[in-house]
């Protein structure tokens, strides 16, 4: 289940470039893979935690379960974005916003997924599940810096320095409007 969902984040990669370098478009490719295991692993020890203190009897392997059916959910709807991402990326500059709303609307729906789960595990309380949700979107946000280029540029694989999402973002949307601005 895990090479298929590493497959589809693959396969979501590879849609939703529009024309980029050539080692750039490999790498990027992968992105999603990156993300989608490196969340699994950072978030799901923590989900675990949660669960069980909110008094669920759900198993890791349970909890694990309901994390890859996320993670495939989120892949299918990146994928079914893709012909709408291509179509933009060969008429505008702007794609890092459009495929931020699409992984977004991809995200709303895992954890929708993971809700849904987590309620028929007989927890007691969802408070643990909500605030997980709130540190699991803070780690997604995060490794669009962790993991760069996914936002912005880099001439390195990894980065070399160490930013905080907000800080990366906000250079990012600098150096844009400095080079639309020499542009003109």
């Amino acid at each position: 289940m895990e090479a298929n969902i590493e497959w589809k984040f693959w396969s979501a990669g590879s849609l939703l470039r529009g024309e980029l370098s050539e080692l750039r478009q490999w790498t990027e490719r992968w992105d999603g893979v990156r993300i989608a295991s490196h969340l699994a692993m950072i978030c799901l020890p923590s989900l675990y935690v949660f669960a069980c203190l909110s008094g669920s009897r759900a198993r890791l392997s349970e909890i694990f379960g309901l994390v890859c059916g996320s993670l495939m959910l989120m892949t299918i709807l990146l994928i079914g974005f893709a012909p709408v991402a291509w179509l933009f990326s060969q008429s505008t500059h702007w794609m890092g916003a459009l495929h931020l709303v699409f992984a977004g609307i991809a995200l709303l729906f895992g954890l929708r997924f993971l809700e849904n789960g987590f309620s028929h595990s007989h927890a007691r309380s969802t408070a643990g599940f909500n605030l997980w949700v709130i540190i699991f979107v803070l780690v997604v946000l995060q490794m669009t810096t962790a993991l760069r280029p996914i936002v912005g540029t880099a001439e390195t694989f990894l980065p070399t320095e160490k930013k905080f999402f907000i800080s990366h973002w906000s250079d990012c949307l600098s150096a844009a409007g400095d080079r639309a601005n020499r542009e003109r």
